[in-house]
C-alpha cells in the first residue's frame, strides 16, 4: 500500500513538474517604438503586457530605440540607441520606477567606435556586436563591462542587420553602397557577398533584416529602394543559394518590412516599419508564399524597428524544493491519516 502511495505521489509530481515548467517558460515579445523611446512587452499573441522601458521613467535611458538584443534566457537586456550612438543595459525584471526593467549602470552602457548603429547581437565569444551606418563597420563590445574591445568588421556600405550562424561566421545586411548580405569569418576576415536577392541593387535596393531559421536558412528583408525599410522577405538556403519571397508588401508606403524574428512555433514576426504592426507569417516549402497567421498592432505612428523573443526559465533547484515540499507534505498527510485509523 505504501509503494503504491508513493508512487502515486511521484508520478503526480512528475505531471506537476511538467506543467510547471512548460507553463513557466513565459516566452514574450520586446518591441522598440523609435520614435516614442519606449520598448514595450507583448505576449506571442499579440496582447500588451507592459511597458518594460521608457525615457519617461527612466530619462536618457533611451534615445531613438532601434534594436535590441538578450543576455541568455531570462538575462538582461541590451539596447541599441540611434540618438546617441550607444547601448544601455536593462535587467529583465520590474525592479524599475513604475514596474518597468531597471537599466543596470553604467548607463550608457557601451558607447565608442561607432555612429548611427543598425544591429545589435552576442556573438559566438559572448561579446556584443554592433553594426553602424554612419561608420561603416562592426564594433566588438566587452558584454560584462562595456568597454570597447574594437573594431570586428568595416563594411563597403552602410550596414543595417546582422546575425551569426551556428559556426560563428557573422553576416551583414547593406543597404547603400555596395548592398546585399556579405559574409565575416569568426576572426572578422571578409568572405565577400554571401547573397543578394535577384536584381539587386539596380530595383530592389539592399538588404535591411536578417534572421536564421532553425534549419539553417538565412531570411532577409529587402527594400525596393535605398531606404530602412524592406518590401520582400527572402529566403537564402546555407550556401547563399536564393530559394524565393516568401512575402512581399507594396512598394512604398507603412506597409514596408524591416525586421524578423522567429517564434517558438516556427513561425516568422515581421516588424513594418512605419504602421507599427507585427506580421505573424506561417512559412511554407523552402521559398514558398507565406501566409499572415497573424497581425496586430502596436503603437499607431511610431516606428516598430524589432522584435526579439524573450524567455525566462525557472531555476532546477527552485522545481526540486518544490517537488521535495509537495512529496513531504503527501506521506505527512498519509501517516497523520494512518494513525487516526
Amino acid at each position: 500500500m505504501i509503494r503504491l502511495l508513493v508512487g502515486f505521489v511521484v508520478s503526480s509530481l512528475c505531471l506537476f513538474l511538467v506543467l510547471f515548467v512548460d507553463n513557466a517558460q513565459a516566452t514574450s515579445l520586446l518591441i522598440t517604438r523609435f520614435g516614442d523611446n519606449v520598448v514595450d512587452e507583448y505576449g506571442l499573441d499579440g496582447t500588451f503586457i507592459r511597458t518594460f522601458a521608457s525615457a519617461t521613467a527612466q530619462p536618457g535611458s533611451l534615445s531613438s530605440p532601434i534594436r535590441l538584443a538578450q543576455n541568455g534566457p531570462g538575462g538582461d537586456v541590451f539596447v541599441l540607441n540611434i540618438g546617441t550612438s550607444d547601448v544601455t543595459r536593462f535587467e529583465f525584471g520590474n525592479s524599475g520606477p513604475g514596474g518597468e526593467a531597471a537599466v543596470v549602470p553604467p548607463d550608457p552602457f557601451a558607447s565608442g567606435g561607432h555612429v548611427s548603429g543598425r544591429g545589435i547581437e552576442f556573438g559566438p565569444n559572448g561579446n556584443l556586436f554592433v553594426s553602424a551606418f554612419g561608420t561603416n563597420n562592426v564594433v566588438e563590445y566587452d558584454a560584462t563591462t562595456g568597454a570597447l574591445v574594437g573594431t570586428y568588421a568595416t563594411t563597403a556600405g552602410q550596414p543595417q542587420d546582422l546575425a551569426f550562424d551556428a559556426g560563428g561566421d557573422l553576416f551583414v545586411a547593406n543597404v547603400d553602397g555596395t548592398q546585399g548580405i556579405f559574409r565575416f569569418d569568426a576572426s572578422g576576415t571578409p568572405l565577400g557577398l554571401f547573397a543578394d536577392r535577384p536584381g539587386s541593387p539596380s530595383s530592389t535596393g539592399g538588404a535591411v533584416g536578417l534572421e536564421f531559421a532553425p534549419n539553417g536558412h538565412l531570411f532577409a528583408t529587402f527594400s525596393y529602394s535605398n531606404g530602412f525599410a524592406g518590401n520582400f522577405v527572402s529566403e537564402f538556403d546555407a550556401s547563399g543559394t536564393y530559394l524565393g519571397d516568401v512575402f512581399t508588401y507594396p512598394a512604398s508606403g507603412a506597409e514596408q518590412a524591416i525586421d524578423l524574428e522567429f517564434a517558438p512555433n516556427g513561425n516568422l514576426y515581421v516588424a513594418r516599419y512605419s504602421s507599427g504592426t507585427i506580421d505573424e507569417l506561417q512559412l511554407g516549402l523552402p521559398g514558398a508564399a507565406a501566409s499572415v497567421a497573424n497581425s496586430f498592432v502596436v503603437s499607431e505612428g511610431a516606428s516598430v524597428r524589432v522584435v526579439e523573443l524573450q524567455q525566462v526559465v525557472p531555476e532546477p533547484s527552485t522545481c526540486a524544493l518544490a517537488a521535495l515540499g509537495l512529496l513531504g507534505l503527501g506521506l505527512f498527510g498519509w501517516q497523520r491519516r494512518g494513525a487516526r485509523g
